[in-house]
This record gives structure tokens, C-alpha cells and sequence, in this order.
């Protein structure tokens, strides 16, 4: 294993014959779960990092790997936190998720390695809205940045709180309850998505619709739910003041009164980041605007939302990243790439995974042989 800082672009490593039991799968199915949790919008603000002069390192505790344990730079590449973890997840709202070994409990830390809610579940997720669902026995609840209990460990199922509401299964339907672990609005809804601008986007019937947050109906549950490999696009809530809908097998985007704001002739349809949004037309993606116009012509293999400026697109099966006008500013190298956070991004090339800037350097990176 080699690890190197500020160095160059790493050269492309094979992947054949692993061993599923290889620390390396572990490292990297770890931190990459974690960080499209990101993505889905799971993880809230970084901690700042470990470090006297506060003004060299903006942002951090990074989540990085190291001989299979788990550990945290911050944005120059700085270990901050050891490689002590076997797993662990990336810091919100000032903690982090951790567990020291494959049989123990999961517990949170702070920015500076200490404990400050004991290892005693059995999951562990990152805080949102200074709420975290944990699960203990088989049972999902909610609890504080102190560790006190807001919703005992009593639930099938949670989502994390968005906009002073979460979601919760109960005999077999989905709800939503408040800060304080009250119902507010019913289980009555087969699926369910978090709230946003106002809206959730809820199943009910098959058919989908939106609820404002206090259960009432905005749009009546009349569309499809969109077909993805995540509910983000399942159940599509509303992004910059449109929401993706789907009619006669064509993709566009509604307004919250649920009329058509731009018309379905997309093949695909994502929600809005940025002013932007991924469409794709005849196989190809590219970007479109609020108003309905292509800002960047559909021209890229994949495409994903911009984050910081910058949107992740694939060309001949490799990702770099472009601008918002469509500019290349990161050659497309990379088999994986994650959004843009707190100015740095996740890679992945061949065995080597690390974290790069907005010019495309490496401020970590291991690579394992």
C-alpha cells in the first residue's frame, strides 16, 4: 500500500480476482456508501478541522482509509483523527459516527477522536437537525447531540429529519413525527420521501403526490413514481422550485401546483442543483435550466448534479468535471467520482481512491497493490 499527498494523477490499476474478503473492499464500499449519503443529501454541515491555525484549514474531518481502518484528514491531506476505526462515517453537524472493531457498537466522536456518546447501538447515523436515528435491537429511534433519547428504539423503520420533520414506519406505513418525536402526520403512505421546500413527495394508492407538513394534500397522488435505483428519484421532491414528473414515458418538470412548467420529452430527468439539471435526449446527457432551456447540449455517456460549481460527466466510459458553461475542468480519468464537497471530491481509479481539489490534484490518496 502507498500513500502519497499533493502528488500526481495516480495511473490506472487493475481490479480482477479480488478477495471479497479483502480489507480493501471493505475501506472502499465504506467510505464510498457514506459519501453517497452525501449525494442523497444525509449528511449535514463538516466539522472544522483539528488544527491550531483554523484559518490554513477550512473545511474537514475528511473520512480516509488506511490498512483497512478508518480514519480523517482534513483539506491539505493532514491526518487529524488516527486510523483506529473499522468503521466510520463522515462528520455532520460537529460528529461522527464510529465503531472500533467488527464486534463492537456504534458510537459518535468530535472533531478530536473523543467519544461523546458511548458505543451502545447497533447502527448509527449522521446527525441532521440535531437528531440522529440509531438502531438498537432490531428497532429504529432518534436521539440528541447528548445522547438522550427523543424516540425510543420502538420504530420498523426512519428516515432523517428534513425541515423539522422525519419520516417513520409503523405497522407496515410511513409517517412523519417532529423534533420532539410526535406523529404529525399519519402512517398512512406506502413510501415516502423527506421533506423539501416545503413538500414531501408520498406514495399513496400507487400513485404519487405531495403533502405540505401538516399532512395536507398540495398535488393529489396522480403520477407515476420514476423508476431508480434510489428513492431520491423514485419519489422526486421539489428542487429550486420544480420537481420531476413523469407522462407518457417521457420525463419533465412540474411547478408545486402541479402543472407542467416544462413539458416531458426527456428520456430521463433529474432534479435541479445549481440552476441545472441532468436531462437526457437520445442516449446522450446534458444540462438543462429552470426555464426549460439546454444549457449544455446533451452530449456526455452520464452526467450527475453540480455541487461547488462543478458537475461530474463521463465521456468514453472515464468521469472528470465540468463548469457551468460546459467547460472541461477536470479531464475526464476517473472509473468513480463523488460530488464536490467542502472544496473536495471522492475518486476512485482502479485501487487507488482519494480525495482531489478543484484543480485535480490529490490531497490523499492510497493505493493498494
Amino acid at each position: 500500500m502507498r500513500e502519497t499527498r499533493n502528488g500526481p494523477t495516480p495511473e490506472t490499476l487493475t481490479t480482477t480476482s479480488l478477495n471479497p474478503n479483502d480489507t480493501y473492499l471493505r475501506s472502499f464500499a465504506i467510505i464510498l456508501l457514506t459519501i453517497l449519503a452525501l449525494l442523497l443529501g444525509c449528511v449535514g454541515v463538516l466539522a472544522q478541522p483539528l488544527h491550531q491555525d483554523q484559518s490554513k484549514y477550512c473545511c474537514g474531518p475528511f473520512l480516509v482509509s488506511r490498512g483497512g481502518l478508518m480514519g480523517y484528514i482534513n483539506s491539505s491531506g493532514e491526518v487529524v483523527i488516527d486510523f483506529r476505526f473499522y468503521a466510520a462515517q463522515p462528520f455532520s453537524e460537529g460528529l461522527a459516527s464510529v465503531r472500533i472493531n467488527q464486534d463492537g457498537k456504534d458510537g459518535y466522536i468530535d472533531n478530536t477522536g473523543r467519544f461523546v456518546i458511548d458505543p451502545n447501538f447497533d447502527w448509527a447515523f449522521p446527525f441532521k437537525e440535531a437528531r440522529a436515528k440509531v438502531r438498537v435491537n432490531g428497532k429504529w429511534g432518534f436521539i440528541d447531540p447528548s445522547g438522550r433519547w427523543i424516540v425510543e428504539p420502538t420504530l420498523e423503520d426512519a428516515d432523517n429529519f428534513s425541515q423539522g420533520r422525519a419520516a417513520v414506519k409503523l405497522f407496515g406505513k410511513w409517517g412523519y413525527i417532529d423534533p420532539q418525536g410526535k406523529v404529525v402526520i399519519p402512517a398512512v403512505f406506502e413510501r415516502v420521501n423527506r421533506f423539501s421546500e416545503g413538500f414531501a413527495c408520498v406514495i399513496k394508492h400507487d400513485l404519487l403526490g405531495y403533502v405540505d407538513k401538516t399532512g395536507k394534500w398540495v398535488i393529489n397522488s396522480r403520477f407515476e413514481s420514476l423508476p431508480s435505483r434510489s428513492d431520491e428519484l423514485h419519489l422526486s421532491n421539489f428542487r429550486e422550485g420544480l420537481a420531476v414528473a413523469k407522462e407518457g414515458g417521457k420525463y419533465g418538470y412540474i411547478d408545486p401546483t402541479g402543472q407542467f412548467a416544462v413539458a416531458p420529452i426527456f428520456e430521463r430527468a433529474d432534479s435541479f442543483s445549481e440552476g441545472l439539471a441532468v436531462v437526457t435526449i437520445q442516449s446522450r446527457a446534458g444540462y438543462l435550466t429552470t426555464d426549460g432551456v439546454m444549457a449544455i447540449a446533451a452530449q456526455f455517456d452520464l452526467a450527475r448534479p453540480f455541487s461547488e460549481g462543478l458537475g461530474a460527466i463521463a465521456i468514453n466510459h472515464k468521469w472528470g468535471y465540468i463548469d457551468s458553461k460546459g467547460n472541461i475542468v477536470i479531464e475526464p480519468q476517473f472509473d468513480t467520482v463523488m460530488p464536490f464537497k467542502d472544496g473536495l471530491a471522492y475518486v476512485i481509479v482502479g485501487r487507488t481512491s482519494g480525495y482531489i481539489n478543484k484543480k485535480g490534484h490529490y490531497v490523499w490518496r492510497t493505493t493498494y497493490d
